[in-house]
């Protein structure tokens, strides 16, 4: 599917494709959206550091394995570049977040097998998320820039155990580990000169 918008001379693209053989079903969607800059009705006129753009996509895979036991693999992506900070932003000093990143990827197993595993799920994954962030400061020839960037890797298990006509037990863990990173430096507009962090700035988490 295909969208446009004239106040802001926005364009947004979907595609989504689905199939199944036998036991094995697959799914892929994504699209794209671009704004510029909104143009107010009547006296409001053109306002400025609104416009950006986006994507996203995700893809996954079924199995069937046999009776009630499945098998999904799935990943999932979003993007968003140069998204203006509206709210804090000025000809002379301008905030984008020039990158908005989030991926996501796991692997699920899922199914029962009589009384004592009459439900059970376990799921590997694997996140990403990222933002660079950008200052523009133009009265002092300088771009002040950020950087952060976390992954994280989970496991979930669950269970479920029927014990009696009155009674049933679930069970299960969930286990993330964080990795975090963070930078920052300044940049000169004038010349591109870039000065790395010497301990009197740094990123947000280190």
């Amino acid at each position: 599917t295909t969208r446009c918008g004239s106040a802001d001379m926005s364009q947004a693209y979907d595609l989504n494709l689905h199939g199944q053989y036998r036991r094995v079903a697959v799914g892929f969607g994504g699209n794209f959206k671009q704004f510029g800059t909104l143009v107010g009705g009547r006296d409001v006129g053109p306002q400025p550091f609104t416009g950006y753009r986006e994507g996203a996509w995700d893809g996954n895979l079924r199995v069937h394995l046999g009776k009630t036991w499945f098998l999904k693999l799935a990943t999932s992506s979003v993007r968003q570049l140069d998204v203006p900070r509206t709210d804090r932003s000025t000809a002379a000093d301008f905030r984008l977040f020039t990158h908005q990143d989030r991926d996501l990827a796991y692997v699920k197993v899922e199914g029962s097998s009589g009384r004592y595993l009459d439900q059970f799920k376990t799921l590997v994954s694997y996140q990403r998320q990222r933002e660079e962030r950008a200052r523009y400061r133009i009265g002092k020839d300088r771009i002040e820039w950020e950087n952060d960037d976390v992954s994280t890797l989970g496991l979930l298990v669950v269970g479920g155990t029927d014990t009696g006509k009155w009674s049933r037990l679930v069970w299960g863990m969930d286990l993330y580990l964080d990795w975090v990173a963070s930078d920052a430096s300044h940049e000169k507009i004038s010349t591109g000169a870039q000065t790395a962090p010497d301990g009197t700035f740094r990123g947000r988490f280190v």
